[in-house]
């Protein structure tokens, strides 16, 4: 049971990386950027025909690099967690991560002249590591070695909390924050590892 592969996790990050590839390949046959149509800019904000950015732009994840780099985080945070939660839980993390943090983005940034966007799932990423964080420390004596090694390496990662976009680094503050709290208060990961169910 403990060394259930966290199935759901893996599904989301091929779906981010299957994404990936069709927007660089459908940009290199047609010579279209399509991935400006998903990004999510400051100026989004004022424009109703537009928010549905806030939840297309995760799947932008800025080339295969900016993948790997996200599913080094949602991986092993996955590991950790789709066992012992719910995953309607993992979807609402998900959806917390990149709607709270698109929205306090673009309300941060709105008066930008450069009206920088933003694009990845780098926020959700961000909600993954402090659920983890969460759970690990919740059910720290049922982890086993892999795990516990993970959870530490995790609270260093404390230690590289910043960005130079202040938009970013308060959306990063807020969705750490929120899904900290909605973890404790809904006590998501309470119990022993069990079997995923929907």
């Amino acid at each position: 049971m403990r060394s259930e592969k966290p199935i759901f996790t893996i599904k989301f990050l091929m779906m981010l990386l299957i994404s990936t590839i069709l927007i660089r390949t459908i940009g290199v046959l047609f010579e279209q950027e399509i991935s400006e149509y998903l990004i999510l800019y400051p100026g989004n904000l004022s424009q109703p025909l537009q928010w549905y950015r806030f939840l297309t732009y995760p799947f932008e994840s800025v080339g295969l690099f900016g993948w790997i780099r996200i599913a080094l985080i949602i991986l092993p945070a996955g590991y950790i967690i789709e066992k012992r939660t719910h995953k309607k839980n993992l979807v609402s993390i998900i959806s917390i991560s990149a709607l709270l943090g698109g929205l306090l983005f673009t309300l941060i940034n709105h008066n930008d002249e450069l009206n920088r966007p933003i694009a990845s799932a780098g926020l959700i990423s961000w909600g993954f590591w402090i659920a983890a964080i969460v759970c690990g420390i919740i059910n720290w004596k049922d982890l086993n070695k892999i795990e516990k090694a993970i959870l530490m390496i995790f609270l260093l990662i404390l230690f590289s909390f910043n960005h130079t976009d202040f938009g970013y680094f308060v959306a990063q503050i807020g969705v750490v924050v929120t899904v900290l709290a909605f973890t404790l208060t809904f006590k998501l990961f309470k119990g022993k590892a069990f079997t995923n169910k929907a």
